[in-house]
């Protein structure tokens, strides 16, 4: 248009609103049917934006509407443009919003009667965009604009804690003479890989007596005696002894010994005593004394505080050797110990929707700026969802929150992320999509399983058909995938090496399709390893308060439940499984299986799966787990896997769509674009809703050919230019 309208249309209303007026109808401002308003799907979040940048020229009413609202809120204030058409609707006509947009104040310019202004499709997209990499303290009381804000409320859980295995082993494989000649009480255990009692090493266990000899830290396999707060330990040794025992003329005893300290007599005292062996002097003299012998099996002990655990030989003869050779079986123990710890009650925590929708508040001043069915439950304060979401009982928990720390203490810190880091860790772990929708006259943050982005139904059919002069059709490399990789970033950080039965760490894949480098990797900083998480749980602030450990600035997802009270707990095995899981320590006190690697690869199957569709009979082997890759389990209603199987490709869920684009020009009328912006009632978690049409299939006719396919990107201007993602119609 060449001149601003001065009065109103019988089809068409714009309104101005802004936060400190009531909204306004206006006339069209200047330059509106030269707008380069576009749908843009994002690459990353798969959410339809709206883009529509430009400059409008406003008069009147409509002009100092506009200048107050900046001079009452700043270059951060909101005033919105909204334009409605009139539309029959079930035989009623109703006005129906076409568009909305936001004023950057930033680009105004004002010359005579005329101000002129650029308004933007999703101011809240370029907010977070502004501060995504910020972390943010999740109970600071202020946003970072300076807006006093509402205390952020925990919620609280009981953890009955994770029963946790180390193990750790040692090897002879020693030269001839290993020992000197001596006689009397000699303890020959060698150090273990293992921890000798919590996080401590053998070098820091007591030095003292026993019978006529003295025990050092070399000798004992396994001690309890630095931390009286720790819990009675179940101690396991596997055992296989190898040895030749020369020139013995008298006896010779080999024993497993279980020690407690006496602090009357300042020695240990035996507690058990398993004899392996004892070899005496025989009717013919020394025969069956001296010679190759192996001893085989398994030890168990419950170990007290100021208990330990020791191999010794004891002899009579005051000349011997003790060889363990090379060319023999070798010596080996293996010895893996599980410590009780009790139940932790009323730690604190948050929901992931509350961690979500906590940082937007603190970026934008706003609450309520974000609706998630998938991660809302039914008990939210302010949000009234009709049912639990798949991720509703999805809870965090930082390191402090685990180790109960006072948030009035001096070292205490709250549960820390930036936006950009859970959005990240909540697309690896479950898969999702985000997306920014209209609500009433503000915008808020949609996040939903990625499906919801990608609904199955044809829902807008394109009117008539294109040729292959007004279309292009493109294979996508984005979406082909050599292997793919599932797990954690930081998980699996233990001082030792005895975490291999942790299964939520990282696993790798490799798909049927050769001919790409493209790798599809999918990792949270979020964890899930019950193994970090529990080592951290049991050094508890009120006995570690001035000990750091590596895992205080961690965060954890859990899996939960509520409780009979008011408090939350991890669901058990038999809540999301058919039978217990197998192959890993413990596995009634085991609750993290919704996280594996193997979980997070079938959630995200039917994406990489785009590519595979000539592969259904082939499979997706698994080839390297940093983890337990042994363990099994069977999902209600699902096959039994272990995390290391290879799973044929046909049982990974359907691709939606196909690594194939199709970009087309096709005249967009006013009603084609009332039918694109528009929505179609579906019922989601329980409740029915509008789901706006541009999540639908679309379908087209090119070259006399019905396609279907997911709208990428829309230019209505002109011409009219379409892209697709064409959808899969193979149903197997």
């Amino acid at each position: 248009m060449g001149d601003i309208r001065s009065t109103y249309s019988d089809y068409e209303r714009y309104y101005l609103k802004s936060d400190f007026a009531d909204s306004i109808r206006i006339d069209e401002p200047q330059g509106w049917d030269d707008d380069d308003f576009q749908l843009d799907r994002h690459d990353t979040y798969h959410g339809m934006f709206t883009n529509l940048t430009s400059d409008l020229k406003f008069t009147g009413e409509a002009k100092e509407y506009i200048i107050s609202a900046y001079a009452i809120g700043g270059i951060n204030a909101n005033c919105r443009l909204t334009k409605k058409v009139l539309r029959d609707i079930d035989g009623e006509l109703k006005w129906v919003e076409r568009y909305s947009v936001l004023a950057d104040h930033q680009e105004r310019v004002i010359k005579g009667d005329i101000l002129t202004i650029k308004f933007n499709g999703n101011k809240l997209a370029d907010i977070l965009k502004s501060y995504e990499t910020d972390a943010f303290e999740i109970e600071r009381l202020d946003s970072i604009d300076g807006k006093n804000l509402v205390p952020f409320i925990k919620n609280k859980v009981n953890l009955k804690g994770r029963s946790i295995v180390d193990r750790g082993e040692a090897t002879f494989n020693a030269p001839a003479e290993y020992l000197p000649q001596f006689s009397g009480l000699q303890v020959v255990t060698p150090l273990t890989t293992i921890i000798s009692q919590g996080p401590d090493r053998h070098s820091l266990i007591y030095i003292g007596e026993y019978d006529d000899g003295e025990l050092t830290e070399d000798h004992v396999i396994f001690a309890k005696t630095q931390d009286e707060n720790l819990k009675p330990t179940e101690i396991t040794l596997d055992y296989d002894i190898n040895f030749h025992m020369d020139n013995v003329e008298v006896w010779w005893k080999l024993e497993i010994v279980h020690a407690k300290w006496n602090a009357t007599y300042a020695t240990f005292d035996e507690v058990d005593v398993d004899i392996l062996a004892t070899k005496t002097v025989g009717v013919d003299g020394i025969t069956g004394m001296k010679g190759h012998f192996s001893y085989k099996g398994q030890y168990k002990a419950t170990l007290e505080w100021n208990d330990i655990l020791f191999i010794k030989w004891s002899f009579g003869d005051e000349h011997f050797r003790l060889r363990f050779l090379e060319t023999d079986p070798r010596s080996f123990y293996e010895i893996s110990s599980v410590e009780y710890y009790e139940e932790s009650v009323g730690l604190d925590f948050a929901f992931v929707h509350d961690v979500v929708e906590r940082l937007l508040y603190i970026i934008t001043g706003e609450q309520d700026l974000l609706y998630s069915k998938y991660f809302g439950r039914d008990n939210h304060p302010r949000i009234n969802y009709v049912e639990n979401g798949f991720g509703g009982l999805i809870g965090m928990i930082s390191g402090f929150w685990l180790r109960a720390f006072n948030p009035t203490s001096e070292n205490y810190k709250s549960l820390t992320i930036s936006l950009q880091d859970i959005f990240n860790d909540l697309m690896a772990v479950f898969n999702i999509g985000i997306g920014i929708e209209s609500n009433v006259l503000s915008e808020r943050v949609r996040i939903e399983d990625l499906k919801y982005f990608y609904q199955p139904e044809v829902v807008v059919k394109l009117p008539y058909p294109v040729g292959s002069n007004q279309s292009i059709e493109k294979m996508d490399p984005d979406l082909f995938f050599s292997g793919g990789s599932f797990g954690y970033e930081i998980s699996g950080d233990y001082e030792d090496k005895n975490g291999l039965d942790e299964p939520n760490v990282n696993s790798n894949f490799v798909f049927p399709i050769k001919r790409t480098d493209n790798k599809y990797v999918q990792k949270s900083k979020t964890r899930a390893d019950e193994r970090g998480a529990e080592l951290t749980r049991r050094k508890p602030e009120i006995f570690y308060a001035d000990e750091d450990t590596p895992r205080d600035a961690s965060n954890w997802f859990l899996d939960l439940k509520k409780t009979d009270g008011q408090n939350y707990e991890q669901i058990e095995w038999i809540d999301r499984l058919d039978e217990e899981p197998t192959d890993i320590h413990s596995p009634e006190t085991w609750r993290s299986f919704l996280f594996t690697p193997l979980q997070m690869m079938f959630r995200h199957g039917w994406i990489f799966r785009a590519g595979m569709e000539p592969y259904l009979d082939k499979y997706i082997r698994h080839t390297y787990a940093k983890g337990n890759s042994n363990v099994s389990t069977q999902f209600i209603g699902k096959k039994k896997y272990s995390e290391e199987t290879d799973v044929l490709t046909s049982d990974i869920d359907r691709s939606r769509f196909l690594p194939e684009t199709d970009e087309i020009e096709h005249v967009v009328t006013d009603e084609l674009m009332d039918l694109v912006l528009g929505t179609t009632k579906r019922t989601v978690n329980g409740e029915e809703e509008d789901i706006p049409n541009y999540y639908f299939k679309m379908e087209y006719v090119k070259d006399g050919e019905i396609r279907r396919g997911y709208l990428l990107n829309l230019k209505p201007k002109g011409k009219g230019k379409w892209i697709f993602q064409r959808a899969n119609e193979n149903l197997i």
